[in-house]
């Protein structure tokens, strides 16, 4: 039975998208990378964090002092984001049935919590943050250890390929969203074990895990 589900934070629960490819344009010449091309975004959709990376010639070197640049740069930005539409009004009918709601991101713990505070979510049980894009499953699995969730109880709910390579290696069950950073196509065809087009879909998948 499910009882526990991480949510993925940037393009799952906050509509961060548009802020954050403004923010790495605006980290390009101190970094030496290319910025993100207006006709690009779409094609880049259908990509893996990695091949973006080298697509936009970022150092794996500089990568970390950027992630660090990046996260400062959001946090001003932080009051102005909106949640995805209806996320909020997911989140607040699974919590009211019990579930433990936790989230997983490479953004800073302060600006999750300065939003989830502006969208009175703070009922989210914790926020474990982890800046590197790589290893999401070593994550993941410290995660699950720290708080001693079984695997069969968790679920992850994230936007991205790499979530879905994640959760496959952590050996978790994966819901993949198609409103966030990768494309609907891409994603299916990275076999993620639920996908869904919209939040409220979220709470139809649970509860049908947990009628079997």
């Amino acid at each position: 039975m499910i009882k526990t589900i991480i949510f993925d934070f940037d393009g799952t629960i906050a509509d961060t998208f548009q802020s954050a490819i403004e923010i790495i344009n605006s980290l390009a010449n101190k970094y030496g990378f290319k910025k993100f091309e207006n006709e690009e975004i779409k094609r880049l959709r259908s990509k893996s964090m990695r091949d973006i990376l080298k697509e936009l010639h970022i150092s794996l070197f500089k990568l970390p002092a950027a992630i660090n640049d990046f996260t400062t740069l959001a946090q001003k930005t932080m009051l102005s984001q909106h949640p995805i539409e209806k996320m909020p009004q997911l989140l607040n009918k699974i919590n009211s049935k019990g579930y433990d709601l936790y989230i997983i991101t490479s953004n800073s713990v302060e600006n999750v919590s300065i939003f989830l505070n502006k969208h009175n979510l703070t009922f989210v049980k914790h926020i474990y943050s982890d800046k590197s894009l790589f290893g999401k499953h070593i994550v993941i699995s410290r995660f699950l250890k720290k708080f001693q969730i079984k695997k069969e109880n968790a679920i992850y709910v994230g936007d991205e390929i790499r979530d879905i390579e994640a959760a496959h290696k952590s050996e978790i069950k994966i819901i993949s969203v198609t409103w966030g950073f990768n494309s609907e196509e891409i994603l299916n065809h990275h076999s993620p074990d639920y996908l869904v087009t919209q939040p409220k879909q979220i709470s139809d998948v649970l509860e049908k895990i947990n009628s079997l």
